[in-house]
């Protein structure tokens, strides 16, 4: 379906960073962390799935860096191509995110 499009290189160029960056860390920080990191719950499927968690649900934060936020339900508010949400506030005291759309 993308064949032909700058989309499908830049998945196929995603995916081999993705791959070599866990390359790069496993099965290092299994054995360095096995009680945290146990092999079989850092398979290559894991990692990746976790990585497009983070690259299609994470927000924008209004925190003095580049810094990406897992703010649970607020991915739904985002969904229209011109959305532009960001939270702009977290409270751990409060356990509460303030969301800008």
């Amino acid at each position: 379906i993308l064949q032909g499009s700058p989309a499908l290189d830049y998945l196929v160029e995603r995916r081999e960073d993705l791959r070599h960056t866990y390359d790069a860390l496993f099965p290092k920080l299994s054995e360095a962390f096995p009680r945290e990191l146990p092999p079989e719950k850092c398979r290559w499927e894991d990692y990746s799935w976790a990585a497009a968690v983070i690259d299609t649900r994470s927000w924008a934060t209004e925190a003095g860096c580049d810094v990406a936020s897992l703010v649970p339900c607020c991915d739904m508010l985002n969904h229209h191509a011109s959305a532009q949400g960001m939270v702009k506030r977290y409270s751990a005291e409060e356990g509460a995110a303030t969301v800008e759309l």
